[in-house]
């Protein structure tokens, strides 16, 4: 499964005695169903697609000219505990009291069927760090409608409940956004002439490719995990997801990962800035 705030000031004393115990319970809440949901194990992953794609940026931005110090921005940017620490902190700022969230999600994550999937998924997003694999996955999601219709309806009714294709296009436009940003206040191609509007209109002229890669990939990723599953396991996994409670918790979900993207984005666009501005002098 990747705020505005506002205090009322009268009464405050009562208020924050009244709730200092009910909020330190659903703290541990939190801890208890990210672990459940292998949020850790998910970040690890993608701190080595971050470090992946990293050497592909360099190759493409500045080939050759990366070198010691390229890694060591990466190892920075995409460092573990440091990107874990910030999920984490966006899941407790907008979950800590919202136990009607939290506790339908422990139950389910917890269950045999919740276990299994998180278990599947978390295989599975491993197992594409390898290209070959990620190929073949994308592949097999792409012929999926016409080798296997049920399970291609299935994987289609999850993404759908989930709203994952709106919600991964809006977060990689939000990334991609952050990346330009850092990489024209580092002074990278161009500089100060990639203006904001600028950022806007090339970010904005590739949300259709964006579109379908996103399509793509989450069918090749979702049929490859959910094969995993017992027989119902889906269907399962599906009602849940039409929960008005698992929707609560795919947005805070989607609010926390963006929150580390879009950090990490900026960074990203910033360190190479440095490296294709060495490269010109």
């Amino acid at each position: 499964m990747s705020m505005q705030t506002s205090s009322l000031r009268g009464a405050a004393v009562l208020i924050v005695l009244g709730l200092g115990g009910q909020a330190h319970a659903d703290a541990a809440q939190v801890d208890r169903m990210l672990d459940l949901m292998q949020v850790d194990e998910i970040i690890e992953i993608m701190s080595e697609e971050g470090l992946s794609y990293g050497a592909e940026l360099a190759d493409e931005m500045f080939p050759g000219r990366g070198g010691a110090g390229w890694e060591t921005d990466l190892a920075r940017i995409y460092d573990v505990e440091r990107m874990q620490v910030t999920v984490e902190a966006a899941f407790h700022t907008l979950l800590d009291t919202r136990e009607e969230i939290t506790a339908p999600a422990i139950t389910f994550f917890e269950s045999p069927v919740g276990q299994r999937a998180m278990a599947a998924e978390t295989q599975t997003r491993r197992l594409m760090l390898d290209d070959d694999i990620e190929e073949t996955a994308r592949a097999a999601g792409a012929a999926l409608e016409r080798t296997d219709p049920d399970y291609a309806a299935q994987i289609a009714r999850f993404i759908d409940a989930n709203d994952l294709v709106e919600r991964n296009v809006v977060g990689g436009l939000n990334s991609n956004v952050a990346f330009l940003t850092g990489l024209a206040g580092g002074g990278g191609i161009g500089g100060s002439d990639l203006t904001e509007g600028e950022i806007l209109r090339q970010v904005w002229s590739g949300e259709g490719e964006l579109r379908a890669d996103t399509g793509t990939w989450l069918t090749g990723f979702l049929g490859m995990a959910y094969k995993l599953l017992d027989e119902g396991d889906l269907e399962d996994y599906i009602a849940f997801s039409e929960t008005e409670e698992s929707k609560a918790l795919v947005e805070a979900s989607f609010a926390a990962y963006d929150a580390l993207f879009n950090e990490v984005s900026m960074a990203l666009g910033a360190a190479a800035a440095k490296h294709v501005s060495a490269q010109e002098l």
